[in-house]
């Protein structure tokens, strides 16, 4: 049995099953009536355009495989931002700054910065820009112990604002 068989088996309940991953990651939208979009949606205090759920098992499992290997079981989650351009390279990346290629990279001092709340980020940003049209927030789970690496935290939802 291959390991993406078992990390496949083993998904959070919310995941979809698609019928195939030929890429690393899905993203799936979260309908508005959904009692999955009001928990997320309860996190901000700005107009949403769309929640989306990210469906990547490599990362997923990574992550699972790296809470198994510390003993670390408990989770909490965290908003980090970048921008609308430079969405689609942290979530290919695993939030990797040095890829990232436009604004809200000073905001973090050239590294990723996870944020316990979603009032916390936005005075950051809102530092550093007039408004958060560009803005795309990733709730990640982590793991309560200090991240070390890419492996200590997976991607579960995108945020985008009107």
């Amino acid at each position: 049995m291959s390991l993406i068989s078992v990390v496949l088996k083993n998904t959070p309940d919310e995941w979809d099953n698609p019928p195939v991953y030929d890429t690393s990651y899905i993203l799936v939208e979260v309908k508005d009536y959904t009692n999955e979009y009001r928990n997320i949606s309860s996190n901000f205090n700005l107009r949403i355009r769309k929640i989306s759920r990210v469906q990547n098992p490599f990362q997923y499992g990574r992550f699972m495989l790296r809470k198994e290997m510390l003993g670390v079981y408990c989770e909490t989650i965290a908003f980090h931002g970048v921008h609308r351009n430079d969405l689609q390279t942290a979530l290919k990346h695993t939030c990797d700054y040095r890829r990232y290629t436009l604004p809200f990279e000073d905001v973090y001092d050239k590294h990723p910065v996870f944020h316990s709340t979603f009032s916390s980020l936005l005075e950051q940003v809102n530092r550093y820009q007039d408004n958060t049209h560009n803005l795309c927030v990733l709730i990640i789970s982590r793991i309560t112990s200090p991240i070390k690496t890419q492996c200590d935290y997976y991607i579960k939802y995108v945020v985008e604002f009107a």
